[in-house]
């Protein structure tokens, strides 16, 4: 009979991080759990780590990638491997805090619900209650239900329905954020969603990832446009993207007018749609005069996030 959960670590030259991670799952309620370091063909000592931890854990597993797949495409393979009833995928560079996950076992053994959500950004205010409910209600509840999956870790998902769809998931690759279309799919099927009471992981940007500011914000708007109703996308993204300040979206214009060639007209459009009136009187009048103001000296404070920046986004 198969386990109620299985954990995977995917990783990719961070050994340093991923002794971090083990060490904070030694030892914890999820350890007794088959977990499987999924590495996308390090050159580091990333097995070394894995055989210092391996008498640590009753089932720690390793399997290395012939060659890199791309991270995306690690996150889908490691829900390939998994035989469990559900599956959490775990970044190599978070913060964990078990303090409190009974509720998380409960919810689990009973295997009524589809996702179960256990945290996000580490500064993000999460609900003091376990909150049990549709996708769209729990967007009515002013959770961030389409915010936490942005975060790889942020979530457990069922796993034969993930594995349903996840050729789906495969094509979204190109937008970063793959394992969105499952949550998506939750939402259009009005499934039901677990939030734990504590939340037990969060997401502090330790590593780098290749990544820029800019090709980031390009896959969200276009993954959030896979979400067809425009009301619950447009509050999905502010949700994301919580208190976006004048002067982000002034960056933002510039940016975009800057690099046009690294976003289309049409992903432009998309921005536009998904901020505020305020927002988008802000942005057209920047963007309208970035031609001028790109050419001035402050152009410097922002140029880092287009080509020199990396950010996390696992």
């Amino acid at each position: 009979m198969a386990e109620i959960l299985e954990l995977f670590i995917i990783t990719y030259n961070r050994s340093t991080h991923l002794d971090s991670t083990l060490y904070q799952l030694v030892g914890c309620p999820f350890s007794e759990f088959s977990i499987t370091i999924l590495d996308n063909c390090s050159t580091d000592n990333t097995e070394d780590v894995y055989l210092a931890y391996k008498d640590k854990f009753p089932k720690l597993n390793y399997i290395k990638n012939k060659i890199n797949i791309g991270a995306d495409a690690n996150v889908l393979r490691a829900a390939e491997y998994s035989n469990s009833t559900y599956t959490w995928i775990l970044c190599d560079d978070d913060d964990y805090d078990f303090t409190y996950c009974e509720d998380i076992f409960e919810v689990l053994n009973n295997k009524e619900v589809d996702a179960v959500m256990v945290g996000w950004w580490d500064k993000v205010n999460w609900p003091k209650e376990g909150l049990l409910d549709t996708p769209k209600k729990l967007i009515e509840k002013d959770f961030a239900y389409f915010g936490v999956p942005s975060f790889v870790a942020g979530s457990i998902f069922k796993t034969k329905l993930f594995q349903e769809q996840i050729r789906i998931s495969y094509t979204n690759i190109v937008n970063l954020f793959p394992a969105m279309t499952y949550y998506i799919k939750l939402y259009e099927e009005d499934k039901l969603v677990y939030v734990c009471k504590n939340k037990i992981v969060n997401a502090t940007a330790k590593a780098e990832y290749q990544y820029t500011y800019l090709r980031v914000m390009d896959a969200t708007i276009n993954t959030f446009y896979l979400i067809n109703s425009p009301r619950i996308r447009r509050i999905s993204f502010e949700k994301t993207y919580p208190n976006l300040p004048s002067r982000r979206i002034v960056k933002h214009a510039l940016m975009m007018q800057q690099k046009s060639s690294l976003m289309s007209k049409r992903t432009i459009f998309r921005y536009v749609s998904l901020i505020n009136w305020k927002r988008k009187i802000v942005f057209i009048l920047t963007y309208m005069i970035a031609p001028i103001a790109n050419k001035l000296s402050f152009q410097d404070s922002y140029s880092k996030y287009i080509k020199k920046e990396p950010v996390n986004i696992a």
